[in-house]
């Protein structure tokens, strides 16, 4: 029998959304549980976690350490600004979303270079070495081949070589001073091309499933990744790949539609005027969640 556990991660401390979200998934999960960073509250199944929210792999890591005895079958995390479809509850998740109880889901996996549009984090998969001063993580992430092996396994480039026009072009659309200072450090070295030091691959990682036979292996990476000041959407992605043969993503889904990045059409939530209570009874057909939406916003 199937025991769901739904964690719900803040990026930042905002405790106004706990009771919202307690309302909202009440009735379809029976163990909700706050991954909340630097709480110090009184609420038991809130989880008070110590790391920056650019690498919340950290916070998976230390919530599961409250949580790995109670004998959960899966975790499901998801954002405090998404919102999960309504028809979706602990009983018919696998049946309704197409979900593999056996396997764990993330909404995508990209090779970095395959991005059609300038991606910020790039720089920070270039600049990403696993030999951060003070940290001991040689014996926990896999080696280089291993990643490698395994990227490639899933029909992604490995090997990724960033041109600097690429990274010009990453600076014209961001304007900030880190691209900057990056393109400009490249110029000064003649690199006109740049390349990993460890294999990564990107994923949006604000809704993931992950299988209890996984999690400890899991969790270490997680811990390790952020440890060592590794992007969360490189390093969830990259530890899960590492950790199953086989990882469902939104493609393979039944509920195969979100709302979740710039590219996609937040027009249809017009309709809705910020009403919840419209949004839950008339959910946009197919969608597996929407993100983001900002509770403060919308009202019951």
């Amino acid at each position: 029998m199937d025991k769901i556990a739904l964690l719900i991660i803040y990026n930042h401390r905002y405790d106004k959304n706990i009771e919202p979200l307690e309302q909202i998934y009440a009735g379809r999960f029976s163990y909700i549980y706050h991954i909340v960073p630097f709480y110090d509250g009184q609420k038991e199944n809130v989880i008070p976690v110590y790391e920056s929210s650019f690498y919340f792999e950290g916070y998976i890591a230390q919530c599961f350490q409250h949580l790995k005895d109670k004998g959960f079958t899966h975790y499901f995390f998801v954002a405090d600004d998404l919102m999960l479809n309504p028809l979706i509850t602990e009983q018919n998740l696998f049946e309704i979303s197409g979900m593999k109880r056996e396997q764990p889901f993330i909404s995508e996996l990209f090779s970095l270079k395959n991005k059609q549009y300038p991606w910020y984090h790039l720089i920070d998969a270039l600049e990403y070495n696993p030999k951060k001063l003070g940290v001991e993580i040689a014996d926990i992430i896999p080696s280089c081949n291993e990643v490698r092996s395994r990227i490639e396994y899933y029909n992604l480039n490995a090997d990724v070589q960033i041109p600097l026009w690429m990274l010009i072009k990453l600076f014209w659309h961001r304007k900030t001073k880190r691209s900057f200072l990056f393109v400009l450090k490249s110029l000064l070295s003649f690199r006109w091309v740049q390349t990993m030091k460890y294999p990564l691959i990107g994923a949006y990682s604000d809704i993931l499933l992950v299988p209890q036979s996984m999690m400890n292996r899991f969790v270490g990476y997680c811990g390790a990744f952020a440890a060592s000041d590794l992007f969360v959407e490189l390093a969830i992605p990259t530890a899960l790949i590492m950790c199953s043969e086989q990882v469902v993503t939104e493609k393979d889904l039944l509920l195969n539609k979100s709302l979740h990045s710039s590219k996609d059409d937040f027009s249809i939530l017009d309709k809705y005027q910020f009403n919840y209570n419209a949004l839950e009874s008339d959910f946009p057909e197919n969608h597996l969640f929407l993100h983001p939406i900002k509770l403060s916003k919308w009202k019951k």
